[in-house]
């Protein structure tokens, strides 16, 4: 599931992360989630949190701003406490 609302901006394939969704939030921080199977959404749609994305035995999730890597601890512990 999402892990926060936004807007899906990618669904497609990236190169070593395999199938990828990336979701924009409205703080400018976008979060891929990779490595996924089953994609149940698709470009442009607009998600919750908690809307199931697809399936993984091994989520990658990557946090992004500005096009810079971000923590993952710094923020993986703010979503999820949300």
């Amino acid at each position: 599931p999402s892990i926060k609302e936004g807007l899906i901006t990618f669904v497609g394939e990236k190169e070593g992360y395999g199938n990828t969704i990336i979701i924009s939030g409205s703080d400018g921080i976008d979060i891929w989630y990779s490595n996924l199977e089953n994609i149940n959404v698709k470009i442009y749609d607009y998600i919750n949190k908690g809307n199931l994305l697809g399936e993984s035995n091994e989520l990658i999730l990557v946090y992004k701003k500005d096009g810079e890597v971000l923590d993952y601890n710094d923020y993986n512990i703010f979503y999820l406490s949300i």
